[in-house]
């Protein structure tokens, strides 16, 4: 993918990155995100959701918090579920599905 590495690219989720330093990070992640990691792959839904492809940003969200519940730990899985409520509310338009991941959030709390 090529980018202009003087934009900086910023989101709702605080992260902050130029497009040179996001590419560079999606390479470190994807060596984690061979293991499964769920850290890996809320890294790596946060660095997509930082350069705007919400689709895959989605699809490592829902893993990392599916990976978190099944290993009991609900704190981290309703983080991952709040940054998909942002992610849906704020990147895909769609305050329905954002809803339903901050109901999920709240039941973890």
């Amino acid at each position: 993918m090529a980018h202009n590495a003087g934009v900086d690219l910023s989101c709702s989720v605080g992260l902050h990155l130029r497009a040179d330093e996001a590419d560079d990070a999606a390479a470190l992640i994807a060596a984690e995100l061979a293991s499964g990691s769920a850290d890996a792959h809320l890294g790596a839904g946060l660095i997509h959701f930082a350069v705007a492809q919400f689709p895959l940003a989605a699809r490592h969200l829902e893993t990392a918090f599916l990976n978190y519940k099944a290993a009991g730990r609900r704190r981290r899985a309703a983080l991952a579920s709040s940054h998909l409520t942002r992610l849906h509310f704020d990147g895909t338009g769609k305050p329905s599905v954002a809803a339903g991941w901050s109901a999920r959030a709240r039941r973890l709390l």
